[in-house]
């Protein structure tokens, strides 16, 4: 995207909810294909936001999100990127998907997305997470507990 004030405002997924970054008055932009792949993937079944939209059809529930809090194992990992193709379905938005998940270190998920749109221009997004072990770790590490 060449124009900062063209686009979609970004919108900044974090474990508290959802932010958007504003320097100088001018939110940060983006063509738009960065939100609709963290909202496809990162809305879980049963958000209360639903309750606003009339058509059913049109609240999404995430199997993505679902599948990658699971134990690693190396059906959980193909079942990840299952479930990600599956949130992402190819269609006018996106001409093809190709979604890979792997365990490159221990409790360390990463799924990659290549999304070839049609517009032409691939584009490859990165979902990293930490299992629940090593997050629980950093925030009240057991060697502390030690006597």
């Amino acid at each position: 995207m060449t124009d900062q004030y063209d686009g979609d405002i970004k919108i900044i997924i974090g474990g508290d909810g959802a932010d958007y970054q504003v320097t100088g008055g001018q939110p940060l932009m983006t063509t738009g294909l960065e939100n609709h792949v963290d909202l496809s993937l990162m809305t879980e079944p049963g958000w209360y936001g639903f309750d606003l939209e009339i058509d059913a059809n049109r609240r999404i529930a995430s199997k993505w999100i679902s599948a990658v809090q699971k134990p690693i194992t190396r059906q959980s990992l193909l079942d990840t990127s299952k479930a990600a193709n599956s949130d992402l379905t190819p269609g006018d938005y996106f001409g093809k998907i190709t979604p890979r998940t792997t365990n490159p270190e221990s409790q360390q998920v990463l799924t990659e997305l290549l999304l070839e749109p049609p517009s032409g221009d691939p584009l490859v997004l990165r979902l990293s997470g930490q299992g629940q072990n090593w997050l629980s770790q950093i925030s009240d590490p057991a060697s502390e507990k030690v006597i």
